[in-house]
């Protein structure tokens, strides 16, 4: 049974709402999540309306752009057909030109907004994605399984497009600036960077590339030094002496200023292989299992229950059987003591 909280009346005076630092966990609490029944995601210029599939979902948004992109080219041919086949029914040319413009008009609105789409689909950072990717994983983290198309429209409502512009173009001027201040680094930083070349660098080849290139020339020409210098003698002939030598102490790779870390069990100290062995012998592992373990074999007979009347029965009649069976076997061993018994 579950008990409803109404949210905060906005209407109410802030003078009869608590200001102290407790209030803000009451007041996260009476937080209301919104439902919606009708899906409503973002775009730029798709015109589905409640079909338009969720920003994350790449595959349906390229196929819903490439539908409207095929009905706008459709549009287009159809204002051809329709102005070029104005001769044939003996129509004026502006008539027949007001007819073509509807289905002209619509196709360009079409054509335009699959256009403007496949743009944001180019950008590298868009917000509209990031948000529905952040809801879609915070209602399977809930235990939902959201749309595949729609995604988790009923948890969210989408950022409107004033907001989603402010953040494109923050994003789009720090990526200049940095793009800018490296190029001026490298340069003298007395030119800066042109047009075409900042919006090519927008765009990254792969995400961790350059970082992942950096570590590997880093990774492999330390290898390089270490091999061609402090490593050049090491193979696996000598690696019985260099290990004698790293355990007597005197090996170059041996700190002589690393304390060994102080090992006791019990009363035993093991500052030398000596007292290590006695410590073992003392405290082998295998030896205190051996003593912990303790196994018991239990051999439980075979029975079963003698509440069911049948079973009761049947008992009873095999052992009157088997008790006249036993009198007939007494009976013909000894007849002179059945006759006696008889009489």
């Amino acid at each position: 049974m579950g008990v409803y909280i109404p949210p905060p009346d906005d209407s109410a005076p802030r003078s009869s709402r608590p200001s102290s630092g407790s209030s803000s966990s009451s007041s996260d609490d009476d937080k209301t999540i919104i439902r919606i029944a009708i899906p409503r995601n973002p775009s730029v210029g798709l015109v589905w309306g409640p079909l338009t599939p969720a920003s994350d979902n790449r595959a349906a948004v390229a196929g819903a752009i490439a539908l409207q992109l095929a009905i706008g080219i459709w549009g287009f041919s159809k204002a051809r057909h329709i102005y070029r086949s104005a001769r044939y029914y003996h129509q004026s040319r502006p008539k027949s030109a007001l007819k073509a413009s509807v289905p002209f008009l619509a196709g360009s609105v079409l054509v335009f907004g699959s256009g403007l789409e496949m743009a944001r689909m180019a950008l590298p950072y868009d917000p509209w994605y990031d948000e529905a990717r952040h809801w879609r994983r915070v209602a399977e983290r809930h235990g939902q399984q959201p749309s595949a198309w729609f995604g988790a429209y009923d948890l969210y409502t989408p950022m409107p497009f004033k907001q989603w512009t402010e953040m494109v173009n923050q994003w789009l001027k720090v990526k200049e600036r940095q793009i800018a201040q490296g190029d001026g680094a490298s340069a003298g930083g007395d030119v800066g960077p042109a047009r075409p070349q900042v919006l090519r660098q927008l765009h990254p080849p792969g995400k961790y590339q350059d970082l992942y290139q950096g570590i590997h020339d880093a990774n492999t020409k330390r290898y390089g030094e270490l091999l061609a210098n402090e490593l050049k003698d090491v193979n696996e002939l000598n690696k019985a002496e260099r290990i004698d030598l790293i355990l007597e102490g005197k090996s170059p790779w041996v700190n002589p200023h690393y304390t060994k870390p102080h090992i006791q069990l019990g009363t035993f100290r093991m500052d030398s292989i000596e007292d290590f062995e006695l410590a073992w012998d003392n405290f082998n592992p295998w030896e205190e299992l051996k003593l912990e373990t303790d196994c018991d074999i239990r051999l439980i007979p075979r029975w079963k229950w003698t509440d069911d009347p049948s079973d009761s029965a049947d008992n009873s009649e095999a052992n009157s059987d088997v008790k006249d069976a036993t009198d007939a076997t007494a009976g013909e061993a000894h007849p002179s003591t059945v006759d006696t018994a008889r009489h």
